[in-house]
Parts: C-alpha cells; structure tokens; sequence
C-alpha cells in the first residue's frame, strides 16, 4: 500500500463513525447520485455476482440490495473499520467482505471469479487513485467481467478547465455550507477532498473506451459528481 493510499485509508478510518451521517449533506444531489447508480444495477436475471469496489460502511450496498435483493454481493475496501459497519448494515444479507487495496484485488479475489462477474460497481472511491492507475483499474474490470457485464461507476468529475473547476468547487462549498454541519466537520471534509485526484469526463470516458468496453456513457451528471456505465460486448 503507498503512502497516498495509507493516508486515504486513515482519514476514512478517523472518520468512519461520522461517513453516514454526514453523507447527504456532503453529497447536495444524494438521491439522484445514488438512485441513477441502483437505476443502472437493475438485474436482467437472477442470482446476478457483483462486485463492489470501494465500499466502505455499506451505504450503497445497502440501496442496491433493497432495490435488488437477488444479488450475491462481494464488497471491497481497504479500511477494514467501514467494513465492520459494513457487515453489521448488511447482517440480513449474505455477503462477502474482503479487506484489500486496489492493487491487492486480483489475489484477494478468488480466481476462479475472474471473468465471471455479473457487474462491478463503485462509489465516490476510485477519484483517489492516480490516472495511471484508473485507466489501469478500468482495464482489470473490463477483463474481470463476463461477457455482457456491466461497470458502472458513480464518482468525482473535475472541470475541463481550472475555471469550470472553481466554478464546481463554489458551487459544493456554498452547499455544504448551507447545511448544519459544523465548521469542524467541513473543515475534516476539506482535509479529505485534498487527496481526491479527481479526473475530468473526457478522460476517464477514453479510458473507459480503452480499455475495451464496448458502449461507454454518461447516465447522469450535476457539476462535479456524476454516474458513468459501460458495457462489456457480448
């Protein structure tokens, strides 16, 4: 695990309490964020194997599985304190929780698996690594799914040019401000965003495309958050 990562991992431990209860006053468009990415999840047939990278306390988890209880959902992340709140939302679930970083997957997983996943999913996780390293991940997800199988990634989209991007920043700042979080907690979000390495649509649509997923696009977007899917070619 390199440095950047162990710090996004301690931050997220430190806070891990807190996550729930501030996630929709952190997030201004929570319902529409969350509910276009269960929209997309909905199975074409049961008993469909998901994947969920980066899924901290669960909170997503839990939408997917009340909308779609047919699921045999495994959930990744690399701080193991969400994951224990994880598994006590999701107690009436049979899932699977595996403590590992993005570079750990492949031998944390099973791989009898690779290849064989329904759908891989994520939320507000995979802004933290380097673009080296997302167009890298898009490729392993490509190649993690079966044919057919469907990516779909609910994230951060910075700016296509520094003034647009200042322009989303004020935009979430004067939100967030607007709720009844205090100034200590918006102070520890900043601290949090500060190690986001957020990358623009245009990018991360290109790697998505390079890595060989047949239709890439763009469900829903509100200034700097928005929910891409792409489909692996039967």
């Amino acid at each position: 695990m390199n440095t950047h990562t162990m710090q996004v991992s301690e931050s997220f431990r430190q806070n891990a309490d807190q996550y729930d209860a501030q996630r929709r006053k952190l997030l201004p468009c929570f319902d529409d964020f969350y509910g276009t990415a269960v929209a997309l999840a909905r199975p074409d047939q049961p008993n469909v194997r998901v994947l969920e990278l980066g899924a901290g306390t669960g909170l997503f988890s839990a939408m997917l599985l009340q909308a779609w209880p047919g699921m045999a959902l495994t959930l990744v992340d690399n701080t193991a304190a969400m994951l224990v709140q994880a598994q006590t939302r999701l107690q009436a679930w049979p899932v699977e929780l595996i403590t590992a970083d993005y570079d750990q997957i492949p031998s944390a997983l099973n791989r009898e698996w690779l290849g064989q996943w329904d759908m891989v999913l994520s939320a507000l996780s995979i802004h933290h690594l380097t673009d080296e390293r997302k167009a890298h991940l898009f490729q392993q997800v490509h190649n993690w799914l079966c044919p057919g199988g469907r990516f779909i990634n609910a994230d951060q989209i910075s700016g296509a040019s520094p003034k647009l991007e200042r322009r989303y920043w004020s935009h979430w700042l004067d939100a967030i401000r607007s709720t009844d979080l205090s100034e200590t907690a918006i102070q520890d979000c900043l601290e949090r965003r500060a190690l986001d390495r957020t990358a623009t649509l245009m990018d991360q649509m290109n790697w998505l495309q390079a890595a060989g997923f047949s239709t890439v696009d763009l469900a829903w977007r509100h200034y700097g958050f928005g929910v891409f899917v792409a489909d692996k070619s039967v």
